[in-house]
């Protein structure tokens, strides 16, 4: 009978062991959940918290405390040594009559891809000349718990050649636009930095205006 009690609690054990290591893998898959820019920022009205990098300053409503119904463009961050080569941006879309409260993430995400839709990136968030998605398929994935789709793109600015990516993230029958931008020639150079700010962004609670992340 012992030795039946002994065996037990070994078994006990090994599915405690097992369960644990099965739930830690599954949130490892989402990515690393870090906070740790040096400049914070949150917006009360469209309820999100941006991290970025010393050297870069924020564009548009530092205070996060009052809302322009018509503006989409909330914030831009950009490099203060080089403004003009690269911009980092979070618009967000209000309710749109196309988008049904069943809406899901994928066809949201159509809508901002079908040129003649008035949610099509290029129109909505800003005309880009000579726009051109260059990602055949929605880049899906999932960063800090949320499900984004995602688009590459280039065009033309000024004359040089510009390449961008913006990631869609539904709220509630809303969504966010997070997008970044530079020249061609400096992409390799930003996109690690843009990157680490993506991984910064993340959408608060409706319950209180300091919001739950």
């Amino acid at each position: 009978m012992q030795i039946k009690k002994v065996l037990k609690v070994v078994l006990l054990c090994c599915l405690t062991v097992i369960l644990a290591v099965s739930v830690f893998g599954c949130k490892g898959k989402e990515g690393p959940n870090k906070y740790n820019l040096p400049n914070q920022y949150q917006n009360i009205i469209y309820y999100f918290e941006q991290g970025f990098h010393e050297g870069w300053s924020l564009v548009g409503d530092e205070s996060g405390k009052y809302s322009i119904p018509e503006e989409k463009l909330v914030i831009e961050i950009k490099k203060d040594e080089d403004p003009n080569s690269a911009r980092y941006a979070v618009y967000k879309q209000k309710e749109h009559d196309d988008m049904p409260m069943t809406s899901s993430l994928r066809s949201m995400f159509a809508l901002t891809v079908n040129p003649e839709h008035d949610l099509y990136f290029n129109k909505n968030m800003g005309v880009r000349e000579g726009y051109t998605i260059t990602s055949a398929d929605p880049i899906d994935f999932i960063l800090n718990g949320n499900q984004y789709y995602s688009a590459t793109y280039t065009f033309t600015k000024d004359g040089a050649e510009w390449q961008g990516q913006y990631f869609l993230l539904p709220h509630g029958r809303q969504f966010y636009v997070v997008c970044y931008e530079s020249t061609v020639a400096t992409w390799a150079t930003y996109e690690p930095i843009f990157k680490e700010m993506m991984n910064d962004f993340r959408p608060i609670g409706f319950e209180s205006e300091q919001g739950v992340s």
